[in-house]
């Protein structure tokens, strides 16, 4: 009598535990979910990118000025959200990442500039995703090399990553992580 007891509290459990909030729902490509459309997906299908279904400008600026560019040596090729924070913390918020890192979009307010990883994921799916023009966009990976100048994906050139002067307008579209 015990053991199906047992059995049906734990059945009961593990559909109260598995069942609910967006952890537990696998998710796919192209889905409206978290404030925006889901452009990847990781290989457990419970965690991934969602991209913002508008621009959030369609001219801003990177960091604006060759100069204070120097702080930042170079910024990493797949965490959009930590070089946010770090654009943001060493040149404020009247730039790309600033536009990200201030969105409250749908309810949710963790949004960032994607990498330039992440940014061409988002042209690989953009058609998915859609709403993008065929401009240029801004990602959030300074180029390492060259001071005074950051990664941006060009939409109208078939995803061709480029190299341009920080202080240039390209199109910004935000991205946050589930």
């Amino acid at each position: 009598m015990k053991a199906p007891l047992i059995l049906a509290i734990i059945v009961i459990l593990h559909f109260n535990c598995f069942s609910q909030g967006s952890e537990s729902k696998t998710h796919y490509i192209g889905e409206k979910s978290g404030g925006g459309v889901v452009f990847y997906i990781d290989g457990s299908g419970y965690h991934g990118l969602i991209a913002a279904e508008q621009d959030q400008s369609d001219g801003a600026i990177w960091c604006g000025g060759t100069n204070t560019f120097k702080k930042i040596d170079a910024l990493n090729m797949s965490d959009g959200f930590q070089n946010t924070n770090e654009i943001v913390k060493q040149f404020g918020k009247k730039n790309a990442a600033g536009i990200c890192s201030e969105l409250v979009l749908n309810g949710f307010d963790d949004w960032y500039l994607p990498s330039l990883q992440e940014l061409s994921m988002m042209y690989s799916q953009s058609f998915v995703i859609g709403g993008f023009s065929m401009n240029d966009y801004w990602s959030s990976t300074a180029a390492a090399k060259d001071q005074g100048t950051a990664w941006g994906v060009a939409f109208a050139k078939k995803g061709k990553q480029i190299r341009q002067s920080n202080g240039k307008k390209f199109c910004v579209r935000a991205i946050r992580k589930f």
